[in-house]
């Protein structure tokens, strides 16, 4: 079932997509220790024209069914686009879905977990998804067919984020229990157990070389640890509340953090301390991408608009309005041309960019 609602006016490069929606109740989820204030009501309204210094264009607008959107995931190959569902209550059915952006059309019919689905994130050859879910698991899924590969059980509590080596071999998970794990993406056999957080693990990201993993934590720490053998490497102390969000540069040598200290950071990769930290004027940043080339990042968060920054020097460059709650998920195309969102308003939406 598709829903068109309005139409946003940006300043940048026209895109369209279609969304579904789908479900039935499911049973009440477990919370994650998260204070998650009220989701504000969206009032869809006429346009929203901001100024930029690109050309306005428009963007079409889809929405999910009375379910916020958690998660959404470029494909590698950038037509394609994973995302995950499921409101707070349970209400409405826990799902994944991948959507083609070229042909317009749903891959396979959506995917159900027992409760939400916090985190989408494809394999580098596209060929599989890894899912992780409040049910307490993560799967790997075919992400041409939706039939599953490998089911990975360890977790005591929910799965917050998954993300794959560079390789392609292993899944790395983050979950409510405090620890990391890392599996093997073909068997589902646990090969890494990593505790240190003293609280919910909410991000983890690999380096690009497959060396390090960095994880984000509810403890407000980032945390740097060995591939191989699961060690603790370095902490990185700088944020005065939760970080929930973590990402490598594309060439490894910063990493990003952001937290509910309404601050992004920007880490050397190899030092324990220097950082440059970024007041976004926001309560919380929720989510944060890396652009394909390095040079810019993108922010989510509770209030304020969606917002692109430059990464050198820290510098507001856009600010794109448009959805009416809290951002939970951004990810940046890898042909560096359009955004995603996912939001507590029920919709997802894509954003044409350009470096010009």
């Amino acid at each position: 079932m598709i829903h068109r609602h309005w139409k946003a006016i940006v300043g940048l490069a026209a895109v369209a997509l279609a969304m579904l929606a789908c479900g039935a109740p499911a049973a009440t989820p477990t919370p994650l220790p998260s204070p998650v204030p009220p989701t504000p009501t969206p009032t869809p309204a006429g346009p929203v024209v901001i100024s930029t210094a690109n050309a306005e264009q428009v963007v079409e607008i889809f929405s999910v069914d009375q379910a916020e959107v958690w998660s959404v995931a470029w494909s590698p190959d950038s037509r394609a686009f994973a995302f995950g569902r499921g409101d707070a209550m349970g209400r409405q059915d826990p799902v994944f879905a991948v959507w083609d952006v070229v042909a317009q059309e749903e891959l396979f019919a959506p995917v159900r977990h027992s409760e939400r689905v916090s985190s989408v994130a494809w394999s580098p050859d596209g060929a599989e998804l890894a899912v992780g879910s409040w049910d307490e698991t993560a799967r790997v899924w075919d992400a041409s067919t939706g039939q599953v590969v490998a089911t990975f059980t360890g977790h005591q509590d929910g799965v917050s984020d998954v993300a794959w080596s560079p390789d392609g071999a292993r899944v790395a998970s983050a979950s409510s229990d405090a620890t990391l794990r890392v599996w093997d993406a073909s068997t589902g056999e646990e090969l890494l157990v990593m505790r240190g957080h003293a609280d919910t693990v909410y991000g983890v990201a690999w380096s690009p070389d497959g060396s390090q993993i960095a994880s984000a934590s509810a403890d407000g720490t980032v945390r740097v640890w060995d591939a191989i053998t699961g060690d603790e490497l370095r902490r990185l102390a700088g944020h005065t509340d939760r970080v929930v969000a973590v990402a490598w540069s594309p060439d490894g040598n910063q990493l990003l953090s952001g937290g509910q200290d309404g601050t992004v950071q920007l880490w050397t990769s190899d030092s324990d301390t220097e950082r440059r930290v970024v007041e976004t004027g926001d309560a919380w940043v929720n989510a944060i991408a890396w652009s394909p080339d390095g040079t810019m990042f993108v922010l989510g968060g509770m209030y304020k608009p969606l917002t692109i920054w430059d990464a050198t020097t820290g510098l507001l460059l856009v600010e794109l309005e448009g959805h009416g709650g809290i951002v939970w998920a951004v990810d940046w195309s890898p042909d560096g041309t359009r955004l995603l969102s996912a939001s507590a308003d029920n919709t997802i939406r894509v954003w044409g960019v350009s470096g010009e």
